[in-house]
């Protein structure tokens, strides 16, 4: 129905408020507001059904996400992906799923029944947050013809009460519910048994004094991100304190779950159905695909102290290695990223040199020979991979199963490294 008020709005406005009755849709929006007292905002939780989500959607679209920094991505990225899968085959799930969205509004009407507050109208909705979400369910809806009774969402919604500043609090809400961190595969894979015990292993194992020191150190494991920071916190108090954790847990012995499976990578090479899962190439990709790889091909059921130990020795190799390599200007070039671990892993792979992993756990470091091997092999690889590489995209060919394949079956080690090595 076209009013007075919709025909003012058209000659004297450029914005139309979107102005929803869920009540007289038929939809029942539960909510509860935030006993808060605050002069520029007042905060509700809502449960919106799917229905009613579609419904506003299709009748508003891209309007109701005027104030959402993103519009639809479709369903290329993985996030919409699993939305729209869960949509699909688990819609009862979608709740305990889904973050729900956060939106904003001008002002609203409650109604108090047997079961609580319902949301009767809300004026000027936007989604600032959640514009996937809402998207991906009415696609689903509409394309695949998706059963979404059983969807609901959570909603935070802010109702703005400082007129005067509507448009740049509206505007802050959006930016910050869009920039909030970004949660990693190795996040979200941080409590599976594999991490806890390395994390059990990493609180109790010392590793024996280097030369010079008649005290311990511990390999800090981060497990969950900020676990460092926030034991250092904790035990660091007073500064006496702090200096006993640092010394006990010296920073350059910290290392992450995405930097155990880089060390761990670069020293294995693993095979599936002939294919080429684990090897430096993998490891070149970046650390979530390289984690991602390590996670599903390279972990064992019960990692013990002799794993501890070899991932610490790894470690310090891969730490030693990327010294040795150096840093502009003084560098051997511009590819250490590369290729180290590509050296790494052709110590590693090539028959009849051992280098002895537990020596290296002892002595918490390389000797002179062996980095004298490294510096030198670190210097041909680069070579190789320059001098073989179709074109000059480099990166992108040392990511290939070719590149890992050509290196190691065509670089000869120098007679002498044979000899050194011998005497690790």
């Amino acid at each position: 129905m076209i009013d007075l008020n919709y025909l003012f709005n058209i000659s004297k406005k450029e914005y139309i408020p979107i102005e929803i009755d869920f009540e007289q849709e038929g939809f029942e929006v539960p909510c509860i507001k935030a006993n808060i007292d605050n002069p520029e905002y007042q905060s509700y939780l809502a449960l919106i059904p799917g229905h009613a989500l579609v419904s506003v959607y299709e009748q508003y679209g891209a309007r109701l996400l005027e104030q959402n920094v993103r519009s639809f991505l479709q369903f290329t990225g993985k996030i919409n992906q699993g939305i729209r899968k869960t949509i699909l085959k688990e819609p009862h799930m979608f709740l305990a799923f889904n973050n729900g969205i956060a939106a904003t509004a001008d002002d609203l009407r409650l109604k108090k029944t047997e079961k609580g507050y319902l949301i009767e109208s809300v004026k000027d909705l936007q989604i600032v947050n959640g514009g996937q979400t809402t998207a991906s369910i009415y696609h689903t809806w509409k394309k695949d013809k998706a059963d979404i009774k059983d969807i609901v969402v959570q909603v935070k919604l802010s109702i703005i009460k400082d007129k005067n500043n509507f448009a740049e609090i509206v505007s802050r809400i959006a930016e910050y519910a869009n920039t909030q961190n970004k949660v990693s595969i190795s996040d979200l894979s941080s409590n599976t048994p594999f991490h806890i015990e390395v994390e059990k292993l990493s609180r109790n194992i010392w590793a024996p004094p280097v030369s010079g020191q008649s005290h311990q150190t511990r390999w800090f494991y981060e497990r969950a991100r900020g676990q460092y920071r926030n034991a250092r916190a904790r035990d660091g108090v007073t500064k006496a304190k702090l200096k006993v954790f640092d010394l006990k847990n010296p920073k350059k012995q910290f290392f992450t779950k995405e930097e155990l499976a880089k060390f761990i990578n670069s020293w294995s090479e693993v095979y599936v159905d002939e294919r080429l899962v684990i090897g430096p190439n993998i490891v070149v990709r970046g650390s979530q695909k390289n984690y991602a790889q390590f996670i599903a091909h390279n972990i064992p059921e019960n990692p013990d102290h002799k794993y501890f130990e070899d991932a610490i020795a790894k470690a310090i190799l891969f730490r030693t290695s990327e010294k040795l390599y150096g840093v502009k200007p003084n560098s051997i070039g511009d590819m250490r990223y590369i290729t180290v671990p590509y050296s790494i892993a052709l110590l590693s792979y090539k028959k009849g040199i051992e280098i002895d992993l537990s020596e290296i756990w002892k002595k918490q470091g390389l000797s002179d020979d062996l980095k004298t091997i490294i510096y030198d092999l670190m210097i041909q690889v680069e070579q190789f991979i320059k001098t073989n590489a179709p074109g000059s995209l480099y990166g992108e060919w040392a990511k290939k199963d070719e590149c890992w394949t050509t290196l190691k079956e065509t670089l000869v080690f120098k007679p002498y490294f044979l000899s050194f090595i011998k005497r690790q």
